[in-house]
Parts: C-alpha cells; sequence; structure tokens
C-alpha cells in the first residue's frame, strides 16, 4: 500500500529543533495488548463519558498521532497531520 493511500501516510522527517539532526519517525501504540493494537488518535472536542465504550467518539474526526525521535537527545514530538476517517 502506497503512502498517498494509507490509512496512516508518512510525513516529512522533520529534523530535531533541538540538535538540528533528522528525527525518526515512529508511532505510539494504544491499547498494546497480545492481540494486537491500534495506533493512537487525536479527536476533536472534548471526552465525553460513554457508558459502554469509554468516551462518545460518534461523528468526530479522528487524525492519527505520528510521532519522531530524536536519536541524538531523545527528543519527541507529536503530529496529527490530516484525519483518517469521521467517526460513526
Amino acid at each position: 500500500m502506497s503512502a498517498e493511500r494509507s490509512r496512516y501516510p508518512v510525513p516529512a522527517v522533520p529534523k530535531c529543533p533541538d540538535c538540528s539532526t533528522e528525527m525518526t519517525p515512529g508511532f505510539m501504540p494504544d491499547d498494546l495488548n497480545m492481540f494486537g493494537s491500534n495506533q493512537s488518535a487525536w479527536v476533536e472536542g472534548q471526552p465525553v463519558e460513554s457508558l459502554t465504550r469509554g468516551v462518545k467518539l460518534s461523528g468526530k474526526l479522528s487524525f492519527p498521532i505520528t510521532a519522531f525521535r530524536c536519536g541524538q537527545c531523545g527528543l519527541l514530538r507529536l503530529y496529527a497531520f490530516r484525519p483518517s476517517h469521521r467517526n460513526g
């Protein structure tokens, strides 16, 4: 699957603002367990508790979070570039 069509596109790699070295792209898994995981996402609006699912997501945009790490100083930067979907 190409980066253009991927649900999780890989953006241009930034340079570390502290060291000026190229940062390494990665991601932060959400609900990591022995069955797998999902990529963490930024969701618009304030969280509203749901009785059955933790928080309500219906109708809200989800933006996958891409993390970049500096191999020299360890700085992490998080970006939410574009939405992957609108929650139903």
